[in-house]
């Protein structure tokens, strides 16, 4: 009997909870070898689901391309379940948009495929107040140790 890993919901074969899921046979493949493969689905789901949301003015809500990625909605996930796949879909969209292959602007309740200058400075505005933010963390790491802030821990 073939072993099968459960990799991604996203086919209809259903299980109690009503979820759908993607039984793979991966007899032959290492782990790292698994990774890429549904890494490589999530970017070919992705691709085609925001071919449609160019700019702004056509964007996706998360919820939505949650549901077109994976092909269930992350209604039926419990808190840690659907974040751990949204980390996953994030992920993928921080690869690809470090490889040029889509640059996905997200915005929280909204996302797009960067289209307009003007996007691109909004985008480059909040990447600049995120620099900022850091340094100061830098800084408040310094002070935190300086100031020896550890000791009200109480530890040694």
């Amino acid at each position: 009997m073939q072993q099968q890993t459960i990799l991604k919901k996203k086919k209809k074969k259903k299980q109690e909870s009503g979820d759908r899921l993607l039984l793979v046979d991966y007899e032959c493949l290492d782990d790292e070898e698994k990774a890429k493969r549904a890494v490589s689905s999530i970017e070919n789901k992705l691709m085609e689901a925001m071919r449609h949301h160019i700019g702004k003015e056509e964007a996706i809500t998360p919820f939505k391309l949650f549901e077109q990625v994976y092909g269930f909605s992350p209604k039926n996930l419990d808190m840690f379940t659907r974040a751990y796949w949204w980390n996953v879909l994030k992920a993928v969209l921080r690869k690809m948009r470090r490889e040029g292959t889509l640059f996905v602007i997200n915005r929280g309740q909204i996302l797009f495929v960067l289209k307009t200058q003007e996007e691109a400075d909004a985008y480059k505005k909040r990447i600049d107040a995120d620099i900022k933010s850091l340094k100061q963390t830098k800084k408040n790491a310094d002070s935190w140790v300086k100031n020896k802030k550890w000791a009200k821990l109480g530890g040694n």
